[in-house]
């Protein structure tokens, strides 16, 4: 049996959908993101609808490699896409309230436009790593 035709493991568990397969969807998170899009949504609709962005359209926490049998290099680019995507969103949730108030500053004086904030000039840093805290205080 060649390595193409051999079966997967059972612990691997159900094969893997490829990636370009559109994600599940409740009527809940329709609702939420249409209430987001609307400018109405309450807290819970807005997390919700997020969440479904990030975890499920996205599929941020998923490994975005697939293999050859999965599809390999195209599966994989098409998965590190949506990945992408969901890793933009996590970062820009999580900036910390600090940097967040550098970057308005720079905004303010000028020197970023909102659509190149967060974006350091050659050999400047906008944030201490030693000092990053995520926590958003």
């Amino acid at each position: 049996m060649s390595e193409r035709q051999r079966p997967k493991p059972a612990w691997l568990g159900n094969p893997r959908k490829p990636a370009w397969v559109p994600p599940p969807y409740s009527s809940d998170d329709v609702a939420a993101l249409k209430s987001v899009w609307a400018g109405k949504a309450t807290a819970g609709q807005q997390r919700q609808a997020l969440e479904w962005i990030i975890v499920h359209a996205c599929q941020y926490g998923e490994l975005s490699f697939r293999s050859e049998g999965d599809g390999g290099a195209l599966e994989t680019a098409f998965a590190q896409g949506r990945w992408f995507a969901g890793q933009q969103l996590q970062k820009l949730i999580g900036l910390d309230n600090r940097l967040i108030a550098i970057l308005r500053d720079k905004e303010n004086a000028g020197t970023n436009t909102p659509r190149t904030a967060g974006h350091a000039s050659p050999g400047e840093q906008l944030v201490d790593p030693d000092k990053h805290d995520r926590s958003g205080s």
